[in-house]
Order: structure tokens, then sequence, then C-alpha cells
């Protein structure tokens, strides 16, 4: 009982439920309030969403003309490119060179047929002296010969053409690849340029968003200040009200010790009958009989008694009504009988008063609370008495149960006892005491009287007697009329 606290007096009691209908009248005006803030700032995130689609509308529109002025631009430059006055440069002197090798071709072939009448007259002139035979016969061969010499000319000078058309075509490929290449690189400095001003506009957004989020909050900070402010004015109202109403009962009170005052007075003048008497200690009997029912009605604290102790129940019935109580499964005796092993060792370990372990939130404080010999107390820790105990306990447990398991442990738990079963008795003695630590540094106490630490292959849980070497389960029975519960292999 020293770790719960205490009104003094009722009068601090009544305070205490005052200030609770004022909060609950001030979260009732700040949710209203609250209600308010967020419809105006729906239509306002509305209205802004809508501004945002138009200036994306108009980016989008003005983005596909600045895309359309760059394919034209391209398809012009394409038509006439960077290097276009080099290249037409390059084509006339290309024909220059090219009329050039025609004119040397027309000055050699006049060469040659000059050459040629030049022998033909000489030929003429020489035919009708004595040796006409092996002259023409010569000059057959001579003219076979100028005819080869004629035609390889002719292929050379087709050879040198083609070489020359392959030039050019490979001159005219490097250009190409040249032009595309700049036109590439003019390209990517254009995607360039965009994504920089992408990048620019994403910060201009940027910018606009964190102005926004200073103007909410500059919002929020308005209205907390107005909020506290009308807080402060309600608190002052609320006190103001206290010591009134705290002035009234003091001067009821006092006139009611004037009526007692009179009443005895009035009593010692007239001297009351018997039945009068007897009357009134009726009615006063049945006054302390209400006030015997009230006093049970407002503490519900109840004593009950287990084997060798007495536990504090608090009658939480209905607070348990608003309770939304889950659903859970006890790892029990039939857990135990799926994990025990025959020749197993095992150590046990009572948690002493299990539940005090939680504490519970001050704001849940007030649905714990009971009246004992005038005063007012309330269960600052979880307390016997409330449906979701078992649930919370258990899951806390768990979470410890968890960490050993997944180090090769075998544990039962069962709320607030554990059992712990191992091979040997070396392992088994060596991870109690890491057990126990881990017990202690969660802020666990152990119930030494009621925990088994040495490890045994006989020990009792949870009322039954378990006997690992002869794997049997008993309840209060002689060792040879023990029932075989299924302990196997």
């Amino acid at each position: 009982m020293g770790n719960l606290p205490a009104h003094d007096t009722k009068e601090q009691w009544n305070d205490a439920e005052g200030k609770g209908r004022s909060r609950r009248q001030d979260r009732g005006q700040e949710r209203q309030r609250g209600g308010e803030e967020k419809r105006r700032e729906e239509r306002e995130r509305g209205e802004k969403r809508g501004r945002e689609r138009e200036r994306r509308e108009r980016e989008r529109e003005r983005e596909e003309e600045e895309k359309r002025e760059r394919e034209r631009e391209e398809r012009e430059k394409f038509r006439s490119g960077p290097c276009s006055g080099a290249r037409e440069s390059e084509r006339e002197r290309e024909r220059e060179r090219e009329r050039e090798r025609e004119k040397r071709e027309r000055r050699r072939e006049r060469r040659e047929e000059r050459e040629k009448r030049e022998r033909e007259r000489e030929e003429l002139s020489s035919s009708s002296g004595p040796c006409s035979g092996a002259r023409e016969s010569e000059e057959r061969e001579r003219r076979e010969r100028e005819r080869e010499e004629r035609e390889r000319r002719e292929r050379e000078r087709e050879r040198e053409r083609e070489r020359e058309r392959e030039r050019g075509e490979r001159e005219r490929e490097r250009e190409k690849r040249a032009h595309e290449r700049e036109r590439e690189k003019e390209r990517e400095r254009e995607r360039e340029r965009e994504r920089e001003r992408e990048r620019e506009r994403e910060r201009e957004r940027e910018r606009e968003r964190e102005r926004e989020r200073e103007r909410e909050r500059e919002r929020e900070h308005k209205i907390k200040r107005e909020k506290d402010h009308k807080r402060k004015r309600e608190r002052e109202k609320e006190r103001k009200r206290e010591r009134e109403e705290r002035e009234r009962e003091r001067e009821r009170e006092r006139e009611r010790e004037r009526e007692r005052e009179r009443e005895r007075e009035r009593e010692q003048r007239k001297g009351e009958r018997e039945r009068e008497r007897e009357r009134e200690r009726e009615r006063e009997r049945e006054r302390e009989r209400e006030r015997e029912r009230e006093r049970e009605r407002e503490s519900p604290l109840n004593v009950v008694e287990q084997r060798h102790k007495c536990r504090l129940i608090l009658d939480l019935r209905k607070v348990n009504n608003y309770l939304d109580i889950p659903k859970f499964k006890y790892e029990g005796l039939n857990r135990v009988a799926e994990l025990i092993r025959p020749g197993d060792w095992m150590f046990s370990i009572d948690l002493k008063s299990g539940y005090h372990h939680v504490e519970i939130h001050p704001s849940c404080w007030k649905f714990l609370g009971f009246r004992f010999e005038g005063d007012y107390y309330s269960f600052i820790s979880l307390p016997f008495g409330l449906a979701t105990a078992p649930f919370v306990f258990t899951q806390l447990i768990k979470q410890l149960a968890k960490r050993w398991r997944a180090s090769g442990v075998r544990v039962v738990p069962y709320v607030d006892d554990l059992l712990f079963l191992y091979n040997s008795h070396s392992d088994a003695r060596s991870t109690c005491a890491a057990v126990v630590q881990d017990l202690k540094a969660a802020g666990f106490v152990i119930n030494g009287k009621k925990s088994h630490l040495h490890p045994s292959r006989q020990i009792t849980f949870l009322g039954l007697e378990i006997d690992a070497a002869q794997g049997t389960f008993s309840v209060g029975l002689e060792r040879d009329q023990t029932p075989d519960l299924s302990v196997s292999e």
C-alpha cells in the first residue's frame, strides 16, 4: 500500500473530479476546433491542387512548344549544318580537280591521235619499198602493242576514277559522321540545358514547398498559442469556481453545525420521549447501513485467501465491460508434454507479484481507484482483477521466452511461472544463472521460496509433479498410481 498515491481529503478528490470534467470539456472544444481547422485546410489544399494542375498544364504546353521549336531548328541545322561552308568549298575543289584530270586526259588523247596519224603517214610512205611485207607485220605488231597499251591506260584511268570515287565516298562519309557527331553534341547540350531548366524548376518548387511548410508551421504555432491562452483562461475560471464551491461547502458545514447545536438544545429543553429516540436510532442504523453499502460500492477492493497467502484483488467488472479483451492461448502442460524428453533436467522460476511489475500509464490511474478508511487511492501498477492483465503480462514474458528460444533453450512460460528443460545437468546449471540475470536485468523479482533453481529430474509445475526420468505427470497420487501422460522418445 505504500506505493499507492493517496488523496488526503474528500475535498481534494472532488477537486480532481472537477478538473477531470474540465479536461473533458477542453478536449471536446479542441476536437470541434480541430474539425473546423481540418475542413479549412482541406479547402485550401483543394484550391492549391487546382492551381498546381493549371500551372503544370501551362508548363507542359510551353515544353511542347519548345520541343517543336527545337525540332525545326534541328531540321534547319541538318539542311545547313555548322560544317556546310567547309563541305561546299571541299566539293568545289573536288570538282575543280576532276575538270583538270579530264583536260589532261583530252590533251593526252589528242597527242596520241596525232602520233598515230604521223606513224600512218610514215608507213604509207615506206610501203612501196622492197621489204614491205616485213614492215607490214612489224606495223601490225606495233599497232597491236599500241592498242594493248591504250587498253591498259584506259583500265588504269578507270581504276583511278574508281579510287577517286571511293575517296569521295569516304570523304563524304567522314563529313556525314562529323556532322552527325556535331548534331549529337548539340542535342546533348540541349538536353543538358533542359535538365538544368528542370533542376531549376525543381528547386523553385522545393522553395515553394518550404515556404508553404513555413506558413503551415506559423499557422499551427498561432493556433497553439490561442489554445494555450484559452486553456489558461478556462483553468482560471475553474479554480475560481472551485474556490467558490469550497466556500459554500464550508458555509453549509457551519450551518449544519449550528443546526446540530440547536438540536441538542431542543433535546435538553424538551427531553424527547423514548419512542422518538428509538426511531431516531433506527434511522441512524439505516443511514449507517446505507453508508456501508455506499462504501462497498465505492471500494471494490477485496482479499482472497489462497493456500499459503492472501491476494489483493480489485473488483473491476464495470471497467472490464468497456475493454476490448484480445484472445490468446496459454502455454501450459500440453506444451510441456510436447517439449519434454526422457531424462531431461529441469528447473522452474516463479516471479513474485508478477502483475505488479507492469506500470500503468498515469492517464489510466483514475479507472483503478478505490476508497479505504475514508481515503481514496489508485493502483499505479497492473492489479489483479483487470481483464487484460493476463494478456499484457503474457506478451511481456513471451519477449524473453523468444530470446531464450533463439539460443536453443526449451522454455514453457505460463503467466509468472517458467519451466526450463535441458538434456544435461551441466547445461541446466550453467544456463540457470544466465536466465536469472536476464530476469533481474529486465526488472523482475524472483520468488525464491516457490522457485526451483537447482536442476532436477523431478519438479512441481502448475500443481503437477513432473518426473522426466519415468516420463510421468502426477496430481497428488502415489508414485505407483501415477498416470502416464504420453511423454515419448
